[in-house]
C-alpha cells in the first residue's frame, strides 16, 4: 500500500499527501474522470467514439518515461 501512495503522490503533481491518501483509501469511493483530473491523477478527458478514442490512446506519449509499476523478475524453475 505504501507503494501505491507513493506513485499517487508523485503523478497527482502533489495534490496529494501521503496522510491524505491514506484516509481516502480507506474507502472504497468512486471518481468522475472531472475528480480525477481535478485531482491530477488524469492529464486530460478523451470523449469521442471508440475510434477516435483507441487511436488517441495509441499515439499519445505517456507524460513519463519510466515505468511507475515494477514488475516483479522472474524466478527461475528448476
Amino acid at each position: 500500500m505504501r507503494r501505491i501512495k507513493q506513485i499517487y503522490v508523485k503523478y497527482s503533481k502533489g495534490k496529494f499527501k501521503e496522510k491524505e491518501l491514506s484516509e481516502i483509501l480507506k474507502h472504497d469511493i468512486w471518481w468522475t474522470a472531472k475528480d480525477c483530473l481535478d485531482r491530477g491523477l488524469i492529464d486530460r478527458i478523451i470523449t469521442g467514439n471508440a475510434n477516435e478514442i483507441g487511436s488517441c490512446i495509441s499515439t499519445q506519449k505517456s507524460n513519463t518515461d519510466e515505468d511507475p509499476v515494477k514488475k516483479p523478475k522472474r524466478r527461475k524453475t528448476h
